[in-house]
């Protein structure tokens, strides 16, 4: 039974996960001292994790999204839309979620760091968060198909909206989940494309 050095100093064991490659390492340390034991576990018996995981990407593949607080009032939308316009700002997807003092504006654009620049010039709270993209079939029962497999994977969607191909018109999935680590994986080694970038 090999054992791996951990960031604490202690040490894991590779037990019925059989790892390779820094990202086991981290599993492994998550395993071992995080809160959330069980559900790992349980993810790692579920998905097969030594296949789909600690065989998986040596980089995480992400795009990037501005979060805006807008006062719930008539023509706020439309004065960060008009802001990000004048940049030449282009937003590739976007939802709006409603609250009773602010909504909550997330979107993908084609330069997320200088929308929130722009934002906080502006005085608008605003962040910059990473969120997943993924292809959807242009099908019935294309978004059903990704789901199925997330929720047969024990993953937990936090929210999800859509975008599309500019070249050819078909959609994408924009998801945000409790561990994107897990769900990258997922998708990728059950054939889905996730994309690095919504650009062209």
């Amino acid at each position: 039974m090999k054992e791996y050095e951990s960031s604490w100093g202690k040490s894991a064991s590779r037990g019925p996960f059989y790892v390779t490659g820094n990202y086991s390492v981290m599993f492994l340390q998550r395993f071992t001292f995080r809160k959330n034991v069980s559900i790992m576990i349980f993810i790692g018996i579920l998905c097969n994790i030594d296949e789909f995981l600690c065989e998986g990407r040596g980089e995480r593949i992400m795009i990037k999204q501005n979060i805006v607080f807008i006062e719930n009032k008539a023509g706020s939308l439309q004065k960060v839309t008009g802001l990000l316009a004048e940049a030449g700002i282009d937003i590739y997807g976007f939802a709006c979620f409603d609250a009773p003092e602010f909504a909550l504006f997330r979107m993908v654009t084609n330069q997320a760091d200088e929308a929130g620049k722009i934002l906080t010039e502006n005085g608008y709270m605003n962040r910059v968060t990473e969120v997943i993209a993924v292809d959807l079939k242009d099908e019935v029962g294309g978004l059903n198909t990704v789901l199925q497999v997330l929720g047969n994977c024990n993953v937990n969607l936090d929210y999800i909206y859509t975008s599309y191909h500019r070249e050819n018109s078909l959609p994408i999935m924009i998801l945000q989940t409790d561990d994107v680590f897990v769900t990258e994986n997922v998708l990728s080694n059950n054939g889905f494309r996730v994309l690095n970038s919504l650009e062209g």
